[in-house]
Formats: C-alpha cells, sequence, structure tokens
C-alpha cells in the first residue's frame, strides 16, 4: 500500500498522481504542482541572472570600445603629429643635401671655368708660338695650384654625411664661389639667387613646408601667429631660402575657401614677407617663390590670370620690382631653369599689361604737352 503513495517528503498519505521530471519521484497532485512551480521559479531565476550577467558584460564591452576609439584617436593624434616633424626633418635635409650639391656643382663650374679662362687657353694662344714667357709660367702655375688648393671644397665631409639628425648639420650650407683668379672663395647669402646662379634654380627644392602653411592660414589670432612663424623660421637649420617661405604663403592663400580669411592672409602676413626680402636687385628670390608655387601645385585653370594678380600684389606691396620681372622675362639664355618656359607663359599678360599702362600713360603725357603747347602759342597768335 505504501508502495502507491506520494513520495514527498515529510511523508505524504495521498496517491501517487505523476512522476516529476525535475526529482524523478511519484508524486500526488498536490505536490506535483508545487514541484513545478518550483522548477519554473528557478528557470526564471537562471534566466534573470542570464539576463543580468548578459548585459554586464555588453557594457564592460561597450565601455572597451568607447577606450578603444579614445586610445586609437590619441594614436592616430599621435602618428599625425610624429609624420609632420618627420616631414619637417626631412625637407630640412633634403633642402640642405639639396642646397650643398647645389654649392658643390657652382663651386665645381667656377673652378673649372678659372682653369680654362685663366690657363688653358692662355697657354693655347702661345703653343703656336713654341715659346712661354716667364710670366705666363708663373700664372699658370698660380692658377693651377689655386685650383688645386680649392678643390678641397669638392667634398662630402663626415659632417655632411653623418646620420641625419639636426645637430649634425653645419649652420652654413651656403655655396662658396671663385668669381675671378684674383678674387678670394666669399660667400653667399643663402636666400640669394643672382643671376648666376638662376640657371642652377631647381623649383622642386622649393616645395610649401606643411607647418609653414598652417600657421600662415591662421586668422584669428594673426599677431600670435606672426611670433609663431618668426620663431619657426630662426629655429630652422640651414636656414629657410625665401622662395620656401614666397610657396608656403601662397599655399595658404591658395587653399582658404573663405574670401575674408584670404583677404587677411595677404593683407596681414605680407608684412612677414618683407622683413625676409633682401631688395637686391639682383635677387630673385621672390620671383623663384612664386613660380615654384606654380610648379609644386596643382593648379589646373586661370593660371594667367593668377600669375597676373599674385605678381602684381608682390609689385603693389613693394616685395617685387617691376624691372626685375621684365629682365627675368626678355633674358632667357641668362635665367633659364626647368619650369622657366610655363612661368614665362604664365607671366607674359603681367608684361602686356605693363607695356599697356606705359603706353597710356605716355599717351596721356602727349595730350597734356600738346594742350601746354597750344595754349602757349595763342597769345603770340593774338598779335
Amino acid at each position: 500500500m505504501d508502495t502507491c503513495l506520494c513520495e514527498e517528503m515529510p511523508k505524504c498519505t495521498n496517491f501517487q498522481s505523476a512522476i516529476c521530471l525535475h526529482c524523478n519521484r511519484r508524486l500526488c497532485l498536490l505536490h506535483i504542482t508545487e514541484h513545478n512551480q518550483f522548477v519554473l521559479n528557478q528557470y526564471q531565476q537562471l534566466t534573470n541572472e542570464i539576463e543580468e550577467v548578459s548585459q554586464y558584460i555588453n557594457n564592460e564591452y561597450e565601455k572597451t570600445r568607447g577606450v578603444y576609439q579614445t586610445i586609437l584617436s590619441d594614436v592616430n593624434n599621435w602618428r599625425a603629429k610624429q609624420l609632420e616633424k618627420i616631414g619637417e626633418i626631412y625637407e630640412s635635409h633634403l633642402q640642405y643635401v639639396e642646397s650643398r650639391q647645389e654649392a658643390l656643382n657652382n663651386t665645381h663650374q667656377q673652378l673649372s671655368e678659372l682653369l680654362d679662362r685663366e690657363a688653358r687657353q692662355p697657354l693655347k694662344t702661345t703653343t703656336g708660338q713654341g715659346t712661354i714667357t716667364p710670366g705666363l709660367w708663373s700664372h699658370v702655375q698660380e692658377i693651377i695650384k689655386r685650383v688645386q688648393n680649392d678643390s678641397t671644397q669638392l667634398k662630402w665631409n663626415s659632417l655632411m654625411s653623418a646620420p641625419l639628425n639636426r645637430e649634425y648639420l653645419p649652420m652654413d650650407s651656403s655655396p662658396k664661389q671663385v668669381s675671378s683668379s684674383s678674387d678670394k672663395v666669399r660667400q653667399q647669402k643663402p636666400s640669394s639667387y643672382t643671376l648666376g646662379s638662376l640657371r642652377q634654380v631647381n623649383l622642386r627644392r622649393f616645395r610649401p613646408f606643411k607647418r609653414l602653411v598652417s600657421m600662415f592660414r591662421k586668422v584669428r589670432n594673426v599677431e600670435h601667429s606672426k611670433s609663431e612663424i618668426v620663431s619657426y623660421l630662426e629655429r630652422q637649420n640651414p636656414k629657410m631660402p625665401i622662395p620656401n617661405i614666397i610657396a608656403s604663403f601662397l599655399v595658404a592663400w591658395n587653399r582658404t575657401n573663405n574670401a575674408n580669411e584670404k583677404n587677411v592672409i595677404l593683407k596681414d602676413y605680407v608684412s612677414v614677407i618683407r622683413n625676409y626680402i633682401s631688395f637686391s636687385p639682383n635677387d630673385f628670390s621672390v620671383l623663384v617663390g612664386i613660380h615654384a608655387f606654380f610648379y609644386n601645385t596643382q593648379i589646373e585653370e586661370c593660371k594667367r590670370e593668377l600669375m597676373t594678380m599674385i605678381l602684381q600684389f608682390f609689385v603693389d606691396n613693394n616685395c617685387l620690382n617691376v624691372n626685375q620681372v621684365i629682365y627675368w622675362f626678355k633674358n632667357k639664355d641668362e635665367n633659364a631653369y626647368k619650369g622657366f618656359d610655363g612661368a614665362k607663359q604664365m607671366t607674359a599678360p603681367f608684361i602686356k599689361s605693363l607695356w599697356m599702362n606705359r603706353t597710356d600713360n605716355n599717351q596721356q603725357a602727349a595730350v597734356v604737352q600738346t594742350n601746354v603747347e597750344e595754349r602757349e602759342k595763342k597769345p603770340f597768335e593774338s598779335l
């Protein structure tokens, strides 16, 4: 009889009704219902715990996503700054290396010309005579010795080929020049490009500097930005040539879309440009800088109009002399370099406008002179 009773503890006297799948016991209808409720409660409790844990790990994961984005942003910003520094160092070293090689090229050319002009040619002239005068002999020997001594400049010494570190670069990378047999070796200003060196101009060297462009584009606190620019240029080693400054200034202006901001850049920063100009009639640095802007910047349309406007701007602000532009334009044999022809085509409308203005002024002057002469004649005609 007991085997038919409910197996729930404490002992139940009810008859068995079903087998509980939870505990595998035979229970009465009352206890089977209680067991079912208990199981449902346990199920709900486990379900709730699962949801809580799931929500917790989701929240923690979202926190990691936020931290990840912050770290990623910091890493990208750090990378951008490091790349900018590397770019500046690269530009500085590239500028130095190319400037130094250009100086070596000039030195080699000058020594070769000196040897040919003062030694080879005079010696060749006396070849037919069969004799060499003592004076010529001494002169040629002196020239040979001088060229041999000056040829020590045709080397990349240990300082020049040292690892890429600013502290290894010499402060002075200006080219040496031998001008004649009686001249001593002298130094030129790094930023001065005279008629004699225009043929060696490499416009690719005068690319705009990103850091300088970004400083020229600051229009909110111009005075502070001016101080930053001056400090930045003073820190450059070797000294940044004027064409790089001009090209950076023009790129900053060209990349700015807002008309008011463009005017601020032109109006307020031109004084900074003016401080670095030598105003020597043989210094074509500003003109070379303008050409470098066009050579290194992607400009698709209206190049001639843009060139005319820029040239007129620099002329109006006493940064460029009209006679320099005319001389450069008319003397291709002396001034030609890679990119010269393209620059000359873009400059042609500006030159034409100069001649038109001069013609108009001459006509006006002629009219005034004619009127004066007629007024002077009238008193005599009345007699």
